[in-house]
C-alpha cells in the first residue's frame, strides 16, 4: 500500500510517504505562514524523489486538527482535492493523536497546543510497544486550570507547546516535538483497515473553537 500523509495544523507543515510499512519520505517545513502552493510543492518533492505520481497513491491521510484555523484548511483542501479528482480513499486523523503515536509504552501522553488566553487544545493517549494507541481523553479545548487537574507525575506533555507550557501546567515531563508524517500515515492506514474511507464531501477540520473572525462578527 502507498500512503500519502499531510498535516498543516501547527507551525510545521509536513508530508509523508509510506509504502507497505516502510518510510519513503518525511518532509517538514517550519514557519509562520503556509499556503496551498507550498504544500503541493512539498508533495511534488516527496513523490519526485521516489519516482512516483499522485495517482499511484492507494490512500491519502490528512491531519484534521485541532490547531491553527487557517492551517487546518490548507492540508484538508489539498488532500480532498487529490482524493476527489483521482478517486483515492481519504482518511482524517487527529493531529494530537499523531503527536502521541511517536511515544511508545506510555500510559499518559498529553499532546498539547497553546490556544492562548490560558487555554490549550489537548487529549490524552496510552500507547503500547506493538504500535497500538488508545484514547483516554478525547481531544478538547480546556483552560489551564482544567488541564492541571488531569496531570500527575506520570504524565508527559508532547507537541509544539509542550516545553513552553510544562511549568504553567505543573508537569514533570515534557517533550517539544513535531508530527512525524509517516506516523500520521500509519494511523490513517489502521483507521482505513478498520473503518474504510471517510467521505471527502463531509470530512471537515476539528476546530474545537470559534475563530477570531467569528468572535468579532458575533460581537457586532
Amino acid at each position: 500500500m502507498l500512503t500519502l500523509s499531510l498535516d498543516t495544523s501547527s507551525k510545521t507543515a509536513c508530508v509523508g510517504l509510506l509504502k507497505d510499512g516502510e518510510n519513503l519520505a518525511n518532509i517538514t517545513l517550519t514557519g509562520t505562514k503556509f499556503h496551498s502552493e507550498s504544500l503541493i510543492d512539498m508533495v511534488d518533492d516527496a513523490l519526485k524523489y521516489q519516482d512516483l505520481k499522485i495517482k499511484d497513491m492507494d490512500l491519502i491521510v490528512v491531519g484534521v486538527g485541532p490547531g491553527s484555523f487557517t492551517g487546518l484548511r490548507i492540508a484538508l483542501t489539498v488532500a480532498k482535492t487529490f482524493a476527489q479528482t483521482l478517486d483515492i480513499p481519504i482518511v482524517g486523523i487527529s493531529s494530537l493523536e499523531a503527536y502521541a503515536y511517536g511515544f511508545k509504552n506510555r500510559d499518559k501522553i498529553v499532546p498539547i497546543i497553546d490556544a492562548r488566553r490560558e487555554r490549550a487544545f489537548f487529549g490524552m493517549y496510552r500507547t503500547s510497544g506493538d504500535k497500538q494507541i488508545e484514547t483516554i481523553i478525547e481531544d478538547r479545548l480546556a483552560s489551564f486550570d482544567e488541564i492541571r487537574e488531569i496531570i500527575d507525575e506520570d504524565t508527559i506533555l508532547v507537541g509544539e507547546s509542550a516545553e513552553d507550557l510544562r511549568e504553567s501546567l505543573g508537569a514533570r515531563f515534557a517533550s517539544t516535538t513535531e508530527i512525524l508524517p509517516t506516523d500520521l500515515a500509519r494511523l490513517g492506514e489502521l483507521k482505513y483497515k478498520e473503518e474504510g474511507s471517510d467521505n471527502y464531501f463531509t470530512l471537515i477540520p476539528n476546530y474545537l473553537n470559534v475563530s477570531q473572525a467569528e468572535r468579532q462578527w458575533k460581537q457586532k
